[in-house]
């Protein structure tokens, strides 16, 4: 991918602004778009989001979702900027406030009970917002203007979702073979549960990532390119995983298991959801996504991942 240098960067903020830039850097998260922290010189900091490589519909899909969500209270930046057409870029680029705080995995070893309770609290009254968006009558992550695109079914996408993962997996050689095939069993054990999932809308990526926090509080979120539509449960699986994978308690999303009040066979399926999740996250190790360099695979890390996995399997079946 052809990164902007900072000066590039700078050109590109002040010309769309009117506003010097005192600093540009990179963020080194994210997966499909360069995107910079940038601080203008009357103290005041924008995000500035460039199109990756052939993901400029996703930076659109962004822009409208947006637009979308804010009115419904969703605290989702507010665009200052957006230029989805050559004219100022070879790629199209978007400029939002920087909301302060940091991403929920970040923060968490930090956060009191009584914080990650209140923060369970938070992301479950955004979730309900989310919610309002009318339904495509399409189920997966979602881009908004491709209105005909999505799965059939919520089965559909979860096939897929593990599918990828599972090609992933093989690739680096890091998940035994039986576990993986042992995922795709326990997914199709589900099959009857999985076909009455409506569409729901649901923030997909508001897990350890893409939530800021401040001072125990959500500040907004962020990323929203794409909207799932289908089982909102499957953001908590992820977000559970995510934190066992960080080595830390479940305490958040034991409290967000609570306050929606999900039943045995709802629980099971989550950590069928954290299944998934455990192959996808195993296949990303030895990627390089939108780095310039391949990371270097972490083996205890990856020995964790094999070891939840391994947990979720042994106490996921249906019911």
């Amino acid at each position: 991918m052809d990164v902007p240098t900072e000066e590039e960067i700078r050109c590109l903020v002040e010309t769309a602004l009117g506003v010097g830039v005192s600093r540009a850097e990179r963020f080194q998260t994210g997966l499909r778009h360069l995107v910079y922290d940038v601080e203008l010189v009357d103290g005041s900091a924008v995000v500035a989001r460039i199109a990756g490589a052939q993901a400029e519909d996703a930076l659109r899909s962004g822009v409208n979702w947006t637009r979308i969500l804010e009115p419904l209270g969703v605290p989702v930046p507010r665009i200052l900027f957006c230029h989805l057409d050559p004219e100022h870029s070879d790629r199209p680029f978007v400029i939002l406030e920087r909301i302060p705080g940091v991403d929920l995995g970040d923060a968490y070893p930090s956060l009191s009970l009584s914080q990650k309770k209140s923060l369970a609290e938070q992301i479950s009254g955004i979730q309900d917002r989310v919610a309002a968006v009318p339904s495509r009558g399409r189920f997966g992550r979602l881009i908004e203007q491709e209105k005909e695109a999505g799965h059939d079914s919520w089965l559909a996408f979860l096939e897929e979702l593990l599918s990828s993962g599972v090609r992933a997996a093989l690739e680096n050689g890091l998940v035994p073979r039986e576990m993986l095939d042992l995922v795709e069993v326990r997914l199709r054990e589900w099959v009857p549960y999985l076909q009455e999932v409506r569409p729901v809308p649901f923030l997909d990526d508001a897990t350890t990532k893409n939530v800021l926090v401040r001072g125990g509080e959500i500040q907004g979120v962020v990323d929203v390119d794409e909207l799932g539509f289908g089982d909102p449960l499957l953001a908590l699986g992820q977000t559970r995983v995510s934190l066992l994978t960080m080595g830390c308690d479940t305490a958040y999303t034991d409290y967000w298991s609570r306050l929606i009040g999900l039943t045995a066979t709802q629980e099971k399926v989550v950590d069928l959801y954290g299944a998934i999740f455990c192959v996808v996250f195993l296949g990303e190790h030895g990627q390089t996504f939108n780095r310039e360099h391949t990371a270097r695979v972490d083996s205890s890390l990856v020995r964790r991942q094999l070891s939840i996995l391994g947990v979720l399997l042994r106490r996921e079946a249906a019911v």
